[in-house]
């Protein structure tokens, strides 16, 4: 390889580096725009460090807004305080052993349990709500989840959030893709045709002005809108002097949530075979836990999931549709539609969960 080719091959991992971010295993990351449509990226959660996992925004221009989604991690059951762990498994705090306090990302419940959250603002707003949850009886405690997932479904707060956002980095965006092309189009191009001369010496010194132009754009947004975006100085700095820093700056600002809506509230900015791909999901995570069968009432957030689904009238066979099974196959596990050849059995994989049979 060619210095040039060298340094080119190390921009492109650097900038591959800056497009991976560290989120909640079980959380998604929406992407999209005003005027477009959205998707979901979901993280590598067979690697997870710190409480976390990577996931890959959108390397490629033109760049989409990214938002932080996450599903309920934390319901209140009737003794204790439900977390949904990495795994998707559940363990329980007892309500009398909770003690929520924030240290940056991370949301600590008691002296083994945390939860990593997208940001400081929302852990903050976790810790005040489990805080609020503790202080209520048994039968408060299940409206008030109720209340907060009624909230975090709201579609009229997600449209907010969209245009909001797409506003507020649109010119970042615009220069972030510009660089994009300008490093591994302009520059790769010129100093192949023309290696080491006055030419490719033009087109490598104008790189600075773009750099500055960006980091200066980004304390300028971060300033006129309020967004709280840690160690903003420090990344401005990054961003002045490092082009693939530069070129991802509006993510900085797109995923400084406050509030972070669950995946279902962006019902109505998917098409419909991603919506119902996350509806069916999310709604046999919530359901379908070991001893369903003999539970006197559906979970609480499958509850609130339930009326989500008729409020957006979709029906139980859409949601939670029988599986095609093999000529053998006597019955299946509800959570993760595995089938089996004996009814008297659960599934081990879902933590036990019981089989469901043909009618």
């Amino acid at each position: 390889m060619t210095d040039g080719q060298t340094l080119l091959a190390v921009f492109a991992a650097f900038y591959l580096l800056e497009c991976l971010w560290l989120v909640h295993p079980r959380a998604w990351t929406a992407a999209g725009s005003k005027g477009s449509g959205w998707r979901f990226l979901k993280p590598f959660d067979r690697f997870q460090i710190a409480g976390g996992a990577p996931v890959l925004l959108s390397p490629l221009p033109p760049f989409p807004t990214h938002l932080h989604t996450l599903p309920w991690l934390l319901v209140p059951r009737a003794g204790a305080l439900g977390v949904v762990q990495p795994d998707g498994t559940e363990s329980a705090v007892p309500w009398e052993a909770l003690q929520p306090r924030v240290e940056e990302h991370t949301l600590y419940l008691d002296v083994k349990t945390s939860v990593r959250m997208p940001t400081v603002a929302v852990a903050r707003h976790y810790e005040a709500l489990v805080g609020e949850w503790k202080a209520l009886g048994p039968d408060k405690r299940r409206e008030a989840f109720l209340k907060h997932a009624r909230e975090t479904l709201e579609a009229k707060s997600v449209e907010a959030l969209c245009d909001q956002s797409t506003k507020q980095t649109r010119r970042l965006r615009m220069l972030g893709a510009f660089l994009f092309w300008w490093c591994f189009g302009v520059i790769a191009v010129i100093y192949r045709w023309f290696g080491e001369s006055a030419q490719a010496l033009v087109v490598f010194a104008m790189l600075p002005v773009f750099t500055i132009t960006q980091a200066w754009l980004f304390l300028r947004v971060t300033r006129q809108y309020g967004v709280e975006v840690p160690y903003r100085r420090w990344k401005a700095l990054g961003m002045a002097f490092l082009p693939h820093q530069a070129a991802r700056a509006a993510d900085h600002v797109s995923l400084a949530q406050e509030r972070v809506p669950h995946p279902l509230a962006f019902h109505e900015h998917l098409d419909k075979d991603a919506f119902l791909a996350a509806a069916r999901g999310l709604w046999r995570a919530a359901r379908y836990v070991p001893g369903w069968k003999a539970a006197a009432e559906l979970p609480v957030e499958a509850e609130a999931l339930e009326k989500f689904f008729r409020d957006v009238n979709l029906g139980a066979a859409d949601y939670d549709p029988v599986p095609g099974l093999g000529v053998n196959a006597v019955a299946w596990c509800p959570r993760c539609h595995a089938p089996f050849l004996k009814a008297d059995t659960s599934c081990m994989d879902c933590g036990g969960v019981e089989l469901q049979t043909k009618a």
